[in-house]
């Protein structure tokens, strides 16, 4: 009863309830228009500052039955817990149950708690009593009878019932529809508590049926605290998964997507086999198409079961349509008299997962929209509408589709890349396995063809990333090899700018470069050590590598780096190196074991003699080294006072930190090399030196 059998699980296999269970993100509001719009299109950081923006509205499980402030509220008798599919509605209904029989909920208020799931109630035909559908005893049909203010009712998935629903008093016995509709409006048991779960699309039929006080509570899925606590979970003892998290948060869409529990649930799954098959292998991760399209089919095959296989087939290439023709026109909200038909009529029949209904005031009155989950599932289904077009008609559209690809429509570069990405021999084999319907060879030949003639003539430098991505998407090694022979033949050759707010991008950089043999230009902005050790390969092959780093913890990490990678050869490096952090004390400790094997470790390897210089003009708020010898290699250093943690532009001169730092620097090096000649930026003073020697020792 307390278990959570996943989608994936074997006979047997089950996961305990409170080892999962994360708190959801619940709000006690109906959102305005404009506010679910920019939720729909944000990601990352931004789509879920958008759904906690109103933190007064937020409502955690314990307080769905309490008062509010206002002075003359009561307690609801009925509590509407909407949500879309896969965001959590089913286990908190479990979860509630679960910590009522524990004690620890609603204990000092419920005597009796009842679970129904209306999904099970469809299969009943014949007329039924109330203690027949609820399975009880005569003893508790008496606590139902004396003390119905004691009892809860958790009504779980509303929107899956299939029963008609009379709205007046019934005999002693009836449909099992009609015998639930007496109990939600309170002609029977009118004393007693009711909490039902529901998509969207009924919640607003639910609410006119239900009993007063209501209370209408929308369950968002995770807020980014519960995703964080999530992955803690899902991976249990194993330390990875901070480094997991971090991943997917640096990933934008991925990171809007996990607020669903269930995709939450399939990008943990996804990491944790990747891991089990090699902790860091770039190239084995799965593209984020790919986990779109296991998305649609676990909701397919768990939340619409009623479905024919040529129904499904039907229903995901209208939502193609619909989301393509939304993509075109800027339109995240639609109309009902703008979805198509055959959408409407199988909304009537089942629930569509991929769809959420949405409810608005309007001038006059109330209007309805329909909304995909996200904007990024609108995209995915947007390209897969393209796999259900003949082959004639595909090629016009695709070429319609690309001749508009470029800086200025970068509404339509997610959807390009998610036509490399449904390409991928894997995922298509997979299409073609569930609904005998794939992407066409002459489809994957016209993206190839697109791609090297872009790359050729059009790439510019907001698009190298893009064009990284949907290689990544597509992981055609052939294909890869070719793009990237013409971009490194191309008259300013392959400059790559990578920042670490996108892992994802590291990813698709590291598969990509690995095909190449030389890289003009890396430019890497904050980076970690782990997208470091990513990209050693491509690293190699630089003639320039521009560092931004975030703190010296990392400068030393970054040089002791290569002494655990010593096959990653530095050849003309060039390390501009911006301190936008520093914590001292940590600082010192690691100079006095790390900094001289640190130095000496970056260039052991390198088969050209070395030399170091500042080119930065640091003026007088900041201090530079430079060592000579006879290279042509150099390793650029400088830093700012203004630049340093909890300093401003205005700060001492010689702050703490540069007497610490610049000799410490210096003196490791000249460990290293003999330096040429006295540098003037290097003239520590006699009680600087003393202090250098206690450090380096």
């Amino acid at each position: 009863m307390w278990d959570q059998v996943e989608y994936t699980s074997r006979p047997g296999e089950h996961v305990l309830l409170a080892d999962r269970y994360v708190e959801p993100l619940i709000i006690q509001r109906h959102r305005e228009k404009k506010e679910k719009e920019k939720e729909i299109r944000y990601r990352g950081e931004d789509f879920h500052h958008a759904r906690t923006y109103h933190t007064d509205h937020h409502i955690t499980v314990d307080k769905l039955f309490s008062q509010d402030d206002s002075p003359n509220s009561v307690p609801p008798k009925a509590v509407i817990l909407q949500g879309n599919s896969g965001s959590g509605k089913s286990f908190t209904a479990q979860k509630i149950l679960y910590e009522w029989a524990n004690g620890n909920l609603f204990s000092e208020i419920f005597d009796v708690v009842f679970h129904l799931r209306c999904s099970e109630l469809n299969d009943i035909a014949e007329d039924i009593s109330l203690v027949e559908l609820l399975n009880c005893s005569e003893e508790m049909a008496q606590i139902l009878r004396k003390i119905p203010e004691r009892v809860l009712f958790l009504v779980d998935g509303f929107d899956e019932l299939r029963l008609s629903l009379p709205k007046k008093p019934l005999p002693l016995k009836a449909e099992p529809g009609a015998m639930l509709s007496s109990l939600l409006n309170g002609f029977i048991l009118k004393e007693s508590f009711l909490l039902v779960t529901t998509r969207s699309i009924a919640a607003e039929k639910l609410g006119k049926l239900l009993k007063f006080p209501q209370r209408f509570t929308e369950i968002m899925g995770f807020s980014k605290t519960g995703i964080q606590e999530y992955f803690q979970k899902f991976f249990e003892s194993d330390e990875r998964w901070r480094q997991v998290y971090e991943e997917v948060k640096a990933n934008g869409t991925l990171y809007a997507a996990c607020s669903s529990p269930v995709m939450c649930w399939l990008v943990c799954s996804v990491f944790k086999e990747k891991s089990k098959m090699s902790k860091m292998t770039t190239h084995r991760f799965r593209s984020t198409t790919s986990i779109f399209v296991d998305f649609v089919f676990i909701l397919l095959e768990h939340h619409c079961p009623g479905l024919t296989e040529s129904q499904q087939r039907d229903l995901l290439k209208d939502l193609g349509q619909l989301a393509h023709k939304g993509i075109h026109e800027g339109q995240v909200l639609f109309q009902r008299n703008k979805v198509p038909e055959t959408i409407l009529n199988v909304l009537h029949s089942t629930s569509i997962p991929f769809l959420s209904s949405f409810h608005y005031r309007g001038r006059i009155n109330v209007k309805e929209m329909f909304s995909f989950m996200h904007l990024s599932f609108q995209e995915f289904f947007a390209a897969l509408f393209y796999t259900f077009l003949d082959e004639t008609e595909s090629k016009i559209e695709i070429e319609k589709l690309l001749s508009i690809s470029d800086v200025k429509s970068y509404h339509v570069l997610p959807i390009i890349q998610c036509l490399f990405g449904l390409s991928n021999q894997a995922v298509n084999n997979l299409l073609m396995k569930k609904h005998q319907q794939a992407m066409s060879h002459a489809t994957c030949d016209q993206l190839q063809e697109w791609l090297y003639e872009f790359v050729s003539h059009y790439l510019n430098a907001h698009l190298h990333n893009f064009v990284l991505q949907c290689l990544y998407e597509g992981n055609n090694n052939h294909v890869v090899q070719n793009a990237m022979n013409i971009w490194e033949t191309a008259e300013s050759g392959i400059k790559i700018e990578l920042s670490s707010s996108n892992t994802s991008d590291y990813h698709a950089a590291a598969y990509c470069l690995q095909f190449c043999r030389h890289i003009r230009t890396m430019n890497l902005q904050g980076s970690t050590m782990e997208n470091l050790i990513m990209l050693e390969e491509a690293l190699s092959k630089c003639d320039e590598l521009q560092l931004v780093l975030s703190s010296i913890y990392f400068i030393v990490n970054t040089f002791i780096l290569h002494q655990h990678y010593p096959a990653a050869v530095f050849k003309g490096v060039i390390y501009c190196i911006s301190i936008v952090s520093i914590t001292v004390s940590p600082l010192l400790g690691r100079l006095s074991t790390r900094f001289r094997n640190v130095f000496m470790g970056i260039f052991d390897h390198s088969s050209r003699s070395t030399f170091m210089r500042s080119d930065l003009d640091v003026g007088q708020e900041g201090l530079a080294c430079s060592l000579h010898s006879n290279s042509s290699q150099r390793c650029s250093i400088g830093l700012r006072s203004g630049l340093c943690a909890g300093q401003s532009s205005s700060s001492t001169p010689n702050s703490l930190i540069h007497v610490f730092m610049d000799p410490a620097l210096c003196t490791a090096a000249q460990s290293c090399w003999n330096r040429k000649g006295p540098s003037p930026n290097c003239s520590p003073q006699s009680w600087e030196h003393e202090i250098l020697q206690n450090l380096l020792v």
